[in-house]
């Protein structure tokens, strides 16, 4: 019973040496298995060709035991850490996203507002246009009634004329103003 326990603890601690041996690139002290002269198995350090017994063997099996647990901590605390920035950067990626869709509609709502700014800009001039001139008929309605009568003196129909003058040129004006916003529409 004693050689069956013997051997699974120097065939355990030769696969884990082994393995450990695998994953560290450092000089460590590697023990292997050989039977000593006098029938008792003992292992030799491969580094430096030393014989060591069973007993000096498990504190270094203990010892690269610990390594592997750190190492595995580390491993897992690297992972874990790749996984939050991972998550980090798709969480900003969503962020900007976001941002660009919120621009993106402040954007069309702007343009809605400016097209409907132009709009009531365009038919506020159509509407200064054709209310000047209902003003220039009524001018000239205003004169050539008077001179048929003849009760506008020279100073009045002056005065009048002048009216339809300054409405004239108002919607000159106004006219050019209302091509400008049909192009900008």
């Amino acid at each position: 019973m004693k050689n069956v326990l013997k051997c699974a603890l120097i065939g355990s601690f030769f696969a884990v040496s082994i393995a450990h041996a695998q994953e560290t690139t450092t000089q460590e002290v590697v023990p292997a298995e050989v039977v000593g002269e006098d029938g008792i198995p003992t292992e030799v350090d491969v580094t430096t060709d030393t014989e060591m017994t069973l007993e000096e063997a498990i504190p270094l099996e203990t010892e690269m035991e610990e390594k592997e647990v750190e190492m595995d901590a580390e491993a897992i605390k690297e992972a874990e850490e790749k996984e939050q920035k991972e998550a980090e950067k798709k969480i900003e990626k969503a962020e900007k996203k976001a941002k660009k869709a919120e621009k993106e509609i402040e954007k069309a709502e702007k343009e809605a507002k400016k097209a409907e700014k132009l709009a009531k800009a365009i038919s506020s001039k159509k509407k200064g246009i054709a209310k000047s001139e209902k003003q220039i008929s009524k001018l000239q309605s205003k004169l050539a009634k008077g001179k048929a009568k003849g009760s506008l003196s020279p100073v009045a129909i002056e005065k009048i004329n002048s009216k339809i003058e300054k409405e004239t040129n108002s919607i000159a004006k106004d006219k050019s103003k209302l091509a400008k916003l049909l192009k900008k529409q």
